[in-house]
């Protein structure tokens, strides 16, 4: 396997890291998480575990690095206004929540665009 393949459904950092101007709240990171496996990320208060989860979600971009998440990059998540819109299906009964930023888009597993 090369550096820039991934197997299934590995989740796969390669050097990320973000900075907030002079601060850095994730220094370059690699790690690979193998598909299906249990993981945690433990550290102290203010390490940049959830810094580091929000960058695979896709919701902060990495300053430095690469997101692979089942053999693809994970797109960059445009700014929004980080809050959930209601489905239009949702009821007053049984409130349904859609992420404004869904991914991956293709639930066949095809390879997308992006």
């Amino acid at each position: 396997m090369t550096q820039q393949q991934t197997a299934g459904g590995d989740v796969r950092l390669a050097g990320i890291s973000k900075t907030y101007g002079p601060f850095t709240a994730v220094h370059p990171l690699d790690l690979t998480v193998p598909q299906g496996s249990f993981f945690a990320l433990l550290g102290a208060s203010g390490c940049g575990k959830t810094t580091t989860l929000r960058m695979i979600a896709g919701l902060e971009e990495a300053t430095t690095g690469t997101v692979h998440l089942g053999g693809r990059t994970s797109p960059t998540c445009p700014r929004t206004s980080g809050r959930s819109t209601p489905s239009s299906r949702a009821t007053p009964s049984s409130r349904t929540w859609t992420s404004p930023r869904t991914w991956p888009s293709d639930s066949a597993g095809a390879a997308s665009s992006r």
